[in-house]
């Protein structure tokens, strides 16, 4: 059995120069560690957004979108976000 995580994660996103990094099953093993995880499948039908609004989506999400994720700062931003993420990291 193993203990709940309580480290906290967030994932600079922006695809540019590199359209791979990080991949999507890289952040999707990384949200199995961490505790601010989000589901983002369920975050965009919420706010009814497309998943074709993300870059490169069926090449490098589709897989792995609705696995819990770290916070990611390219999704967030999506949702309306102002591009950044606060996280309080606890002493």
């Amino acid at each position: 059995m193993s203990a709940k995580a309580k480290a906290k994660a967030i994932v600079s996103t922006h695809r540019g120069n590199y359209p791979t990094i990080p991949r999507s099953d890289l952040l999707a093993e990384i949200g199995k560690r961490v505790s601010n995880t989000k589901d983002y499948a369920t975050e965009f039908e919420q706010a009814n957004l497309k998943t074709s609004s993300v870059p490169k989506f069926a090449e490098f999400e589709q897989a792995s979108f609705a696995m819990p994720q770290p916070l990611r700062t390219d999704l967030e931003s999506m949702l309306g976000s102002q591009g950044f993420i606060d996280v309080e990291i606890d002493p």
